[in-house]
């Protein structure tokens, strides 16, 4: 497997690394290469994507250290702030990094929602357009609305929507915003943060992931586990809730989804 959604956390004492002060939250304890590299085997990972944490914000000195850490099996997704004028600079240059491969937008928080008029989007995504990056995108689906333009204007940049869109987020209304993507080709579906129903929201999740499967194809679909995990039964026991959700899927198809679709997305040789 390629797991296409890794959070690090550098330990809260090591200053070389701080957690930035408009962080929305702070890691109680340091999750980093040093814990994920004797998972890996255990799991059937071969290889994983680093998704950089909100906590470090646009900081990504320790995405670069992580994936120092862990080379040739680790690939860097950064997160930069739309609205900020140097943002498009910032992504030309932290693209010159073969490591990187895509920058990470937020819109699912109120508090902390940048900007989605079409001038701040359009900035961003002929940045990452420029830049060579894919975008990835993590959203509730009420704000789908602000994205389908750029969807529509930039149909070069790959776009990766993390944890399924967040269907139990949104009504089906808001959602079906969020299925009807699957017209675009560029666009790919990460198959991450399966909530059981005995999880807030309370709600069952595999209804939507057969939709998504039926919607996008096993080409556009990724899977995430999702770690830090303490243990690779954690990461495995994800790996078998997908395949209960996705029984009657084929295996050449989930091979696709576990591993052979990140493998060409994400730039793994």
């Amino acid at each position: 497997m390629i797991d296409t959604h890794v959070h690090l956390f550098s330990d809260p004492d090591d200053c070389r690394f701080p957690v930035h002060h408009n962080a929305p939250y702070q890691p109680k304890v340091g999750f980093g290469p040093e814990q994920l590299k004797p998972l890996l085997p255990g799991a059937g990972i071969e290889a994983v994507v680093l998704v950089h944490p909100e906590p470090y914000q646009d900081d990504h000195r320790w995405l670069i250290h992580c994936l120092d850490e862990l080379p040739q099996i680790s690939r860097g997704i950064c997160h930069f702030f739309p609205q900020n004028p140097r943002t498009p600079a910032q992504i030309r240059q932290i693209a010159n990094d073969p490591r990187i491969v895509g920058v990470r937008l937020h819109a699912y928080a109120p508090e902390r929602l940048p900007p989605l008029d079409w001038i701040t989007l359009n900035s961003f995504w002929t940045a990452a357009n420029e830049a060579g990056l894919l975008v990835q995108l993590h959203l509730e689906p009420r704000y789908a609305d602000a994205f389908t333009p750029m969807l529509e204007r930039f149909p070069q940049v790959s776009v990766v929507i993390d944890h399924c869109g967040r269907p139990l987020q949104g009504n089906l209304a808001e959602f079906e915003k969020v299925i009807a993507w699957s017209r675009f080709p560029q666009t790919f579906m990460k198959l991450s943060m399966l909530t059981p129903k005995d999880h807030y929201p309370h709600r069952d999740i595999g209804p939507f992931v057969r939709r998504l499967f039926d919607a996008f194809g096993p080409d556009r679909l990724l899977f995430g586990g999702t770690v830090p995990c303490t243990n690779p039964a954690e990461i495995l026991a994800q790996k078998e809730r997908l395949l209960r959700l996705l029984e009657t899927v084929g295996t050449a198809e989930m091979m696709k989804i576990w591993g052979n679709n990140a493998r060409k997305l994400f730039r793994f040789g």
